[in-house]
């Protein structure tokens, strides 16, 4: 199964209830003054990138997971941010998603590596709040 196709399903799947998931595309294009067309070729002046997306290495979907703090914290619920990286059958997260991925884990949000929608919901059930050093 392709990549996308674990990744939609998993959206899916999981984006309702207490999880919202969006896709995010990182990509890279040009921006300027366009000085001639001529079929798919555009010719551009003063040309300058133009980034797309969260960040370089950033998951394919990032969004929220809504748990309920415990009792003693009168209920309150809170959003933890996830970012899930989904590949297919031998894929891997490259070293900058795995960066970005303990770095989203270091702060207290949700982060792994899915192959299927059910990595993705044990992902998702992972969730154990960090504990806050008193000063």
């Amino acid at each position: 199964m392709k990549e996308s196709d674990i990744q939609n399903r998993a959206l899916l799947a999981l984006s309702h209830g207490p999880t919202r998931l969006f896709r995010n595309v990182t990509a890279m294009g040009w921006g300027g003054r366009v000085t001639a067309r001529r079929g798919s070729t555009v010719t551009i002046q003063d040309s300058h990138p133009i980034h797309a997306g969260l960040c370089r290495g950033s998951s394919d979907t990032i969004g929220w997971h809504t748990i309920e703090i415990t009792p003693e914290m009168v209920g309150t619920k809170i959003a933890v941010f996830t970012a899930i990286e989904f590949k297919a059958a031998r894929g891997r997260p490259t070293a900058e998603q795995v960066h970005f991925g303990e770095a989203v884990q270091a702060a207290g949000g949700l982060f792994g590596a899915a192959w299927s929608v059910e990595d993705a919901v044990k992902i998702l059930g992972s969730y154990k709040p960090l504990k806050i050093k008193e000063r």
